[in-house]
């Protein structure tokens, strides 16, 4: 008659259950969603998954290093008979180490106590947040969430030949902050200032030699109860970039599209059928109006010259327009009128998002 070890059997990580790897199985039922902490998309392919497991004698955390096994059987809600696994200590918890060379069954369903269920909720939590003070001595390329106060959020913009929407962010705990990069279509997740919030599945990166965290296709925000984030405050050190002092001389082009007259979707352009991509509302052609896209020439106070970009928004403000309808000859001439032309300006990635 085969025998089964329970979880609770591994309560300690004793030196019988971690030098090698445990033939004699457990059944479980995985109680949480699949939660991917690291995936390598270069040629080493590594992968690190978590879920919280039960088989009624108590729940714990299993670390999965195989991708196949991770989707092919850690589904929430699955039971599972699994074998060839370990056993190691995880942030001072136990922890299921399932690897490739690990066997997994799925077995007939069976019911998990309702107090181990809700302890499994409570536990993902811990597992998936990350302090910033740690987040931030990360390598590269870690998958982590993070939660705290949106001290900051600097104006949307377009990178990479204007292909690109990115939008940063500013996040504090209790003990660290952060700047958050929201790219593509996360780029338009609401967000605001004095937000409490948890941010699921951002990867670190690196930034002009500091830490910070980048959006991936699965990144999401939700509210945060953490009630010890009511007393996080800025320090004034997010808003300490100030306007900087400049000189347009000089247009290089300007790029005129049809845009969507809806002020949330901030000018986004078109599709042939005179649809917006982002609200999905199609326009007449009298509704539309016209977007515009910017380079021009700037002499900064230290002498040298600088190619920015402009949009809609900004581009207008700057010249003291409410709206127009120039094409690009036509708005080019207009510009040139009241060149040269001195102003203060805030800049991202050569972008001028701001200015006074």
């Amino acid at each position: 008659m085969t025998t089964f070890h329970k979880l609770s059997d591994f309560s300690t990580t004793s030196e019988e259950f971690t030098k090698a790897a445990i033939t004699t199985p457990v059944q479980i039922k995985v109680l949480t969603e699949l939660k991917v902490v690291f995936k390598d998309t270069t040629e080493t392919s590594k992968y690190v998954a978590t879920a919280v497991l039960s088989d009624n004698s108590c729940t714990m955390q299993c670390t999965i290093y195989s991708e196949t096994l991770a989707r092919q059987y850690f589904t929430r809600d699955n039971c599972l008979m699994i074998s060839n696994y370990m056993i190691s200590e995880r942030d001072g918890k136990t922890a299921l180490i399932v690897n490739s060379k690990s066997v997994a069954f799925i077995i007939p369903n069976f019911v998990i106590k309702d107090d181990l269920v809700q302890q499994a909720a409570m536990h993902l939590a811990d597992l998936l947040v990350t302090p910033i003070a740690e987040a931030i001595l990360l390598p590269k390329k870690r998958r982590i969430s993070i939660e705290g106060k949106v001290t900051k959020v600097e104006p949307p913009c377009k990178v990479k030949n204007n292909t690109l929407a990115l939008k940063k962010i500013h996040m504090r705990d209790t003990a660290g902050k952060m700047q958050v990069s929201l790219w593509k279509e996360k780029a338009d997740l609401p967000v605001s200032k004095g937000d409490f919030i948890v941010l699921n599945s951002e990867q670190t990166t690196i930034f002009k030699s500091k830490a910070v965290l980048s959006s991936t296709t699965e990144t999401t925000i939700k509210k945060s109860t953490t009630a010890d984030l009511q007393i996080v405050q800025s320090d004034g050190s997010e808003d300490e970039e100030e306007f900087q002092n400049g000189t347009i001389v000089g247009v290089q082009n300007i790029t005129v599209y049809d845009s969507c007259p809806t002020p949330k979707c901030r000018n986004k352009k078109l599709d042939p059928s005179n649809k917006c991509p982002s609200c999905k509302q199609s326009f007449t052609a009298d509704a539309i109006i016209k977007g515009y896209v910017c380079n021009l020439c700037v002499l900064k106070v230290d002498g040298n010259l600088q190619t920015m970009t402009m949009f809609t928004k900004v581009l207008l403000a700057l010249f003291s327009y409410d709206k127009c309808s120039y094409s690009s000859k036509e708005f080019t001439a207009a510009i040139l009128k009241k060149l040269p032309l001195q102003f203060q300006y805030k800049a991202n990635n050569d972008i001028i998002v701001e200015i006074k």
